[in-house]
């Protein structure tokens, strides 16, 4: 991982490993912290692979960093509104379907994306 349980706790004052333990079922130990880090920046580095010229390796103290603080914003994202890339978009209550399209735009975070683009990793599309 490039960003450690350590880097958000101080941002963010508060403990991933203590915050995921209250709120999902950890099947594998009392510490999700870095395989839930790990999925978010694998998914951040793939969003951005896919839709931005940026190959994946970060070439900077600078861009370390603004990758970083995109991490730790996506991972409030995903905390407060659920991991929406992983969302069906099949609304039950009234038998409709949200557009992968849709899914896909407001599957990052503003902030995450801020920073992305702040560190050169989301500035030049690919398509």
């Amino acid at each position: 991982n490039i960003v450690t349980n350590a880097d958000y706790l101080e941002s963010t004052g508060i403990d991933l490993n203590a915050e995921l333990v209250s709120m999902i079922v950890n099947d594998v130990g009392d510490e999700p912290a870095d395989r839930f880090i790990y999925g978010i920046e694998e998914w951040c580095k793939s969003y951005l692979q896919e839709r931005y010229t940026f190959d994946g390796e970060l070439e900077s103290g600078n861009q370390t960093e603004r990758f970083k603080k995109g991490v730790i914003y996506q991972i409030q994202y995903v905390l407060r509104n659920g991991n929406i890339s992983n969302d069906s978009g099949f609304i039950a209550s009234n038998g409709t379907v949200v557009s992968r399209e849709l899914l896909d735009k407001i599957g990052m975070g503003s902030n995450a994306f801020r920073e992305f683009r702040l560190g050169g990793m989301a500035n030049i599309g690919r398509y």
